[in-house]
């Protein structure tokens, strides 16, 4: 069985944004690039086949500090083009427009990174066995409660939900949801039963 060894983690605007020119920057990219992919083959590789894995991408992208302009300059979003855009309960100056462009930058670098995971799921099938991402359940979340991210979004956060399986429409929840519910849902989708010390979490899949 092939084996990756541990895959290095860089942090895009800090690490392609400081690069000294643009051949540097490229190759920086380059391997961030090849690095997720990587991860994802890491995976799929050491897996024995038809054996269910869980996987956790625990991306720090988002947290400070960022390379200062990095989301004009990597990705090309212009801090004043976000005017009117910023969320209500803070600021809409050019200061707060400007680091708000570095950290939706570090979003859309996140993207990026997991594209290329969904990628190689994508192309782990064959010609007698489904693609892994036609069998996959996702759970995408957010975490903006500490200081380190880049604006005050605690209580804000959202999750993103994607499987095989239908799932009721999220924004009609009420109920109160948070990530150590995770594992309540996941073997509900399983049809397992649960753990007694879950059964105070509540799974949005009975509503």
């Amino acid at each position: 069985m092939k084996s990756f060894g541990k895959v290095p983690y860089e942090r895009y605007g800090l690490y392609v944004g400081t690069a000294t020119n643009e051949q540097e920057r490229q190759q920086r990219h380059d391997e961030v690039v090849e690095n997720s992919r990587r991860e994802m083959q890491r995976i799929l590789v050491g897996t024995p086949e038809g054996q269910p894995f869980f996987f956790v991408f625990g991306s720090i992208n988002v947290h400070r500090p960022y390379t200062p302009d990095s989301g004009k300059e990597l990705w090309g979003i212009e801090p004043d083009s976000l005017k009117g855009l910023i969320p209500k309960f803070l600021p809409d100056v050019h200061d707060v427009r400007r680091d708000f462009s570095d950290y939706l930058g570090e979003v859309l670098a996140l993207d990026l990174m997991l594209g290329v995971m969904l990628e190689e799921l994508e192309a782990s099938g064959n010609s007698t066995i489904p693609s892994l991402f036609s069998l996959v359940t996702m759970a995408f979340l957010e975490s903006h409660a500490g200081r380190r991210t880049a604006m005050t979004l605690r209580r804000r956060c959202r999750y993103l939900f994607d499987g095989p399986k239908v799932f009721p429409p999220a924004d009609g929840l009420t109920i109160l949801s948070a990530s150590w519910t995770l594992g309540q849902r996941f073997w509900n989708l399983q049809g397992a039963r649960h753990p007694l010390a879950w059964t105070a979490a509540v799974s949005f899949l009975s509503f």
